[in-house]
């Protein structure tokens, strides 16, 4: 057997959206950061037998096969801007978040029309349905595009959750975002293969994979990014595969720096937007899925992937000296917490970021950064409460990601 050097830095890696459990489907290149992981393994089951001498011993046999992969994706934005003109399709990043979160909302977006205000925004005839109860979406105030959480919708006539800075012009953009959301079923199962590029025999194959961990990078002048942790329930390799390590071409735009973020913290019933300086934010996301395990069952002792937990978002918020925070928390205020990274400037400004409907879970502590007295928010994601007509998990979801 000749051993070899190889760089395990270059190479490719892609996915696929299973649509039968455990088998391979139409995979697509991914753009991770170097430096992932994909770790195979298999059971060994133990066989100790009394023999008539100590240094006899058996083979232990194999058992089932397993494997785990995580990897790192800056925040990217889909090329296509969904105007009333846009047409929406799941990009390689979105099938990622969609997989771990359980669902997408994207289609074209519209134009204002007469008879809207800051207040009220009225789309194209038809088009008020592209934009359902809980949607984030852009909408152009003196052409530059604002972010927009649909709250109401009758007809083509859209309510804000908070209002705009200004009324629209007649004729601008209502620029459509694709939103992910947690659902409270997810059966979503993907396949995961890795390519080292310096030789063709290193190539691997991850089936059945459930998206167990999901983190968000939010380092100040950072790069915002997301973090995947994997669980497989079969593979191949390593062999010779046929994947690609050809040059390819990102098709998404981006990478986005985590710099000039938009940053409210408000309650549900205020409709003006006022920015709040954030001193530091992090998140902690529970996903709830996990592969089904069976005795006997088809794919390396499993059956498929479900959301068996409780998925869970919470956030750590510091920020200067706060006395209203107490307030807040005596008053067990209903909260929503928007982060808002800007990509671009003027007509063609874009958004990336999240939502959170939340309540202040522990009373607000004191904190301390450079010698400066700071207030720390623990807030815990719970279902929106912002209308109590729709029913959809868009409508219901904790939390939101969105990118537009």
């Amino acid at each position: 057997m000749a051993q070899q050097d190889l760089v395990n830095l270059t190479g490719s890696t892609l996915i696929g959206l299973e649509g039968t459990y455990g088998t391979t489907p139409s995979m697509t290149r991914i753009f991770p950061r170097a430096g992932g992981t994909m770790v195979p393994t298999q059971t060994i089951i133990g066989v100790d037998t009394l023999q008539e001498k100590l240094v006899k011993r058996d083979k232990s046999p194999r058992g089932y096969k397993a494997g785990t992969a995580g990897f790192t994706c800056d925040s990217y934005l889909d090329a296509t801007r969904l105007t009333s003109a846009g047409s929406a399709s799941t990009t390689w990043l979105g099938t990622l978040l969609k997989a771990a979160l359980g669902g997408e909302s994207a289609a074209a977006g519209s134009t204002v029309t007469a008879g809207s205000s800051a207040s009220s925004i009225v789309s194209a005839s038809g088009h008020g349905a592209r934009f359902p109860v809980g949607t984030v979406f852009l909408c152009d105030v003196g052409d530059v595009p604002e972010v927009v959480i649909s709250k109401a919708v009758s007809t083509d006539t859209i309510t804000p959750l908070f209002n705009l800075s200004g009324s629209p012009t007649n004729g601008q953009d209502i620029i459509n975002c694709h939103n992910y959301y947690l659902t409270d079923t997810n059966t979503q199962s993907l396949t995961i293969q890795h390519a080292l590029a310096q030789d063709s025999s290193h190539q691997w194959t991850l089936n059945g994979c459930a998206v167990t961990g999901l983190s968000v990078d939010l380092a100040r002048d950072g790069r915002m990014s997301y973090a995947f942790s994997l669980n497989g329930s079969t593979w191949t390799g390593p062999s010779s595969q046929s994947i690609s390590t050809a040059a390819a071409t990102n098709p998404l735009s981006g990478p986005i720096p985590n710099i000039n973020a938009v940053c409210l913290l408000q309650t549900l019933g205020t409709t003006t937007r006022t920015h709040v300086p954030f001193h530091s934010l992090s998140l902690s996301i529970e996903l709830g899925n996990s592969l089904v395990q069976e005795l006997g069952g088809s794919t390396q002792g499993t059956v498929g992937v479900m959301r068996s937990g409780v998925p869970a978002v919470s956030a750590t918020l510091t920020m200067r000296s706060d006395l209203a925070q107490y307030t807040g928390w005596d008053s067990d205020e209903d909260l929503i917490l928007v982060y808002a990274v800007p990509s671009g400037t003027g007509a063609t400004k874009r958004w990336t970021g999240f939502v959170l409907y939340c309540n202040r879970e522990d009373r607000p502590a004191r904190g301390s950064e450079g010698n400066r007295e700071m207030t720390v928010l623990n807030l815990r994601g719970r279902h929106n409460t912002m209308q109590s007509t729709a029913v959809t998990d868009l409508a219901y979801s904790p939390f939101i990601m969105f990118e537009g």
